[in-house]
């Protein structure tokens, strides 16, 4: 995985140089302070959206070891969601506060609905199935077949690559919009030809139907140098401006939590497993489906550029598959704030 990073990053250094050429809603406290010194900070009450998946509920997860968001001074209520756009249509009604979003989600950054505030990592989870006996070899092979995935989300942005690099569009397929776990059902039980999924879903169909009897007919790693696939914290603006200093102090809650995963993985996935009460057997099927940055990593991303050019091949891709008409990450990636928060973060050693 860290090849493919490497190599993910390589791209987006070649694309620069060409281009050089709701009303349950906690109350919170706009004047709260960040701590400083020995100072304890103003509590305040928060609601963070996070997902089902161990890349999803491994920060509150991590939460239950180190309380890091205690010591910001933050008390957090975590809510689930099973995809992004509800959660973001939660956090823009002030029902939920701050959420976690897979990859597509964030045309609803790109439209200025959210900004995020974190990366949380780089995905390589998403993958096409087809079952071995369907004779569905190759993605040329899905003309005319139904193929099950969610709208909106990484499982159709798969697609759309896969098709594209096929010659292909989505007139030439029929897509079944469900829900993930509803398509990985149909899929499982031959109600559809193929499946676009992502993270635990895609590790779902493998326990189910065997790995010997599925063809894998596209992934992310066949794509990265066509779109980044992040997945991210977020926050509304309007939730920024009226609490710059809980936004921070959050955000630096979660540097503690990535430093935490980086030095005590297995750990980290034990107790998430424990949240979401499934076991650390199942999670950890999908410890290598994702790329995770500590600290120093990210930090040095935000100083040379590299992490603002992840969101900005994602959203050239956005724009180019018109999901969103126009955009700049530099209006909703929002590194200042990350950079803030680094000023009052120490690693723990």
């Amino acid at each position: 995985m860290r090849k493919l990073i490497g190599t993910f990053l390589s791209v987006l250094l070649v694309v620069a140089l060409l281009a050089g050429c709701g009303s349950n809603a906690p109350k919170t406290t706009p004047s709260s302070q960040a701590p400083t010194g020995s100072a304890k900070p103003e509590p305040v009450k928060i609601r963070v959206a996070y997902h089902a998946g161990l890349s999803g509920s491994i920060i509150p997860g991590i939460d239950k070891l180190n309380q890091a968001f205690e010591k910001e001074g933050l008390e957090v209520e975590w809510v689930k969601f099973t995809s992004g756009p509800p959660e973001v249509a939660a956090m823009v009604s002030g029902d939920i506060q701050f959420g976690y979003i897979g990859h597509g989600a964030h045309t609803l950054a790109a439209e200025n609905k959210i900004n995020v505030i974190a990366l949380n990592h780089l995905g390589n989870s998403e993958k096409i199935y087809t079952h071995k006996d369907s004779g569905l070899t190759s993605i040329s092979d899905l003309k005319g077949k139904v193929v099950a995935t969610q709208l909106g989300t990484s499982g159709e942005v798969v697609l759309n690559l896969a098709l594209e690099k096929a010659g292909m569009t989505k007139d030439d397929v029929k897509i079944m919009n469900m829900d993930m776990a509803g398509a990985v059902t149909a899929f499982i039980a031959k109600k559809v030809d193929a499946v676009a999924a992502f993270d635990l879903h895609a590790i779902n169909i493998v326990d189910k139907v065997g790995i010997d009897n599925l063809n894998l007919l596209a992934s992310t790693s066949d794509f990265l140098d066509k779109t980044a696939f992040p997945a991210s914290w977020t926050v509304t603006p309007k939730y920024i401006e009226k609490n710059k200093d809980v936004v921070v102090r959050f955000v630096r809650a979660l540097y503690s939590c990535y430093d935490y995963r980086d030095a005590h993985y297995d750990d980290a996935i034990k107790s998430a497993a424990e949240f979401q009460e499934t076991t650390y057997e199942d999670f950890a099927k999908s410890k290598n489906s994702v790329t995770n940055f500590n600290t120093d990593e990210l930090k040095s991303m935000l100083d040379d550029g590299s992490l603002l050019k992840i969101y900005q091949l994602q959203l050239d891709y956005f724009k180019a598959n018109k999901k969103v008409e126009s955009g700049d990450a530099n209006n909703y990636v929002r590194t200042d704030l990350m950079k803030e928060a680094f000023e009052g973060y120490k690693k723990a050693e």
